[in-house]
């Protein structure tokens, strides 16, 4: 028995001879209904074994708490046991030199510094490092990350001989810091966080004389089976793929998006890259996470030109948030959509918005099975749907509109 179980055994006996617990009327006290001996025999004691609901709850976030704590407690230990067990050279070089590459990344990550990515990374996480640079400059914004303590590196595999290093390896960093986001336009502060302690799992490549970063995971991504597939479909589109993005890059404009998005919000499943010089991406987007209602599939793809507003919005699906006294509804030739698609612009945005609304891709975006809704806001084309759990067909569909979508406004 672990000593959290030793302590959670007392707290509930402490919890039953109290006499929170011991009801076997309504409450599953019997050994039938799943409740420990510890509640049932305190029906017998000298209370009046009758449930308090207000000493239960206070007795379970004491529980909740304490397992809480000792899980961190035991991932610490372990973290120490790791460390001492890098007791070999080449261990130990490894430890020194994975940790460099980490501070040094953290550094230039927040300098917007691909140049210096570049020396310690591969090439292939380097252009995708570069992409996600490339996004925070046109949000005019960074992410500066600074007081770093690393706390513990772990290596995941024991290595005994240098000249025989593993060509692929990972190491787990347990790290704290200052996390912040800051609006390079004005200087304001978009978000931050005191973070006394973080996971993440990085991958490296051995080239024969030194480690190169070859991609970051995070505790918190998702299902293997859609991480595998949606990597597959990103490869195929010379695309770049991350499980857990984060919500640093949160629009701060649009329907869905808001002020308040960085701090609640999040995105997963994350595909960047480029059609030409223009920047494309996709993503699963929660909008307040947990309610099934805020989930959605979201592609974005940055154009040439500056817009006020347009929008088409499928009247199945209406967003929260409603256009503002600048724009105008519009009523098209197609009676059909007008049925299907409530149509707003900015008066001065109101031709471009017939340029994209053109008979044909009416009748392309009409024909999808998802209610599809698009907005152009600033330099940015986005196209949207109300889904909680995205497939790689959904993932193709919607990278097939923007390309639409985008064919259009180019012209």
């Amino acid at each position: 028995m672990t000593f959290a179980s030793v302590i959670l055994s007392i707290v509930l006996v402490l919890f039953g001879f109290a006499g929170g617990g011991g009801s076997s009327s309504g409450g599953g006290g019997s050994s039938s209904g799943g409740s420990s001996s510890y509640s049932s025999s305190s029906s017998n004691s000298d209370g009046d074994g009758e449930f308090d609901p207000v000493e239960f709850i206070v007795f379970l976030i004491i529980i909740i708490a304490f397992i809480i704590w000792s899980n961190k407690n035991a991932k610490r230990l372990n973290a120490r046991r790791a460390n001492k067990n890098n007791s070999t050279p080449p261990e130990k070089w490894i430890h020194l030199e994975a940790k460099r590459i980490f501070e040094s990344y953290q550094a230039d990550w927040t300098a917007l510094d691909g140049a210096k990515i570049a020396t310690y990374t591969t090439n292939h996480y380097h252009e995708h490092a570069e992409l996600m640079l490339d996004l925070f400059r046109k949000l005019h914004r960074y992410n500066k990350v600074s007081k770093l303590k690393v706390h513990y590196v772990i290596l995941n595999q024991p290595v005994n001989d240098q000249t025989q290093l593993p060509a692929k390896l990972t190491a787990t960093f347990i790290f704290g810091g200052l996390d912040q986001v800051i609006d390079t336009s004005n200087n304001k502060m978009l978000y931050s966080a005191n973070v006394p302690s973080a996971e993440e799992t990085w991958t490296f490549i051995y080239d024969g004389t030194t480690l190169k970063l070859d991609g970051i995971s995070q505790p918190t991504e998702s299902a293997p089976h859609l991480i595998r597939s949606l990597a597959a479909f990103a490869d195929e589109n010379h695309l770049f793929y991350s499980p857990d993005w984060g919500r640093y890059a949160l629009p701060s404009r649009g329907l869905i998006f808001g002020g308040n998005s960085m701090k609640i919000s999040d995105i997963n499943n994350h595909i960047i890259g480029k059609w030409g010089n223009n920047l494309i991406q996709l993503y699963t987007y929660a909008e307040t996470p947990g309610n099934p209602s805020s989930y959605y599939l979201v592609g974005q793809i940055n154009v040439p030109k500056e817009y006020f507003g347009v929008i088409v919005e499928s009247k199945k699906y209406k967003t929260t948030k409603r256009p503002d006294k600048s724009y105008e509804k519009f009523e098209l030739e197609w009676p059909d959509f007008n049925n299907r698609y409530n149509v707003y612009a900015a008066k001065r945005d109101a031709l471009p918005a017939f340029e994209l609304l053109n008979p044909k891709f009416m009748e392309y975006l009409y024909d999808k099975k998802l209610n599809y809704n698009i907005e152009v806001v600033d330099n940015v084309i986005y196209i949207f749907a109300n889904v909680r759990n995205a497939t790689e067909e959904n993932y193709a569909e919607l990278l097939d509109i923007l390309n639409y979508a985008y064919k259009e406004l180019e012209r």
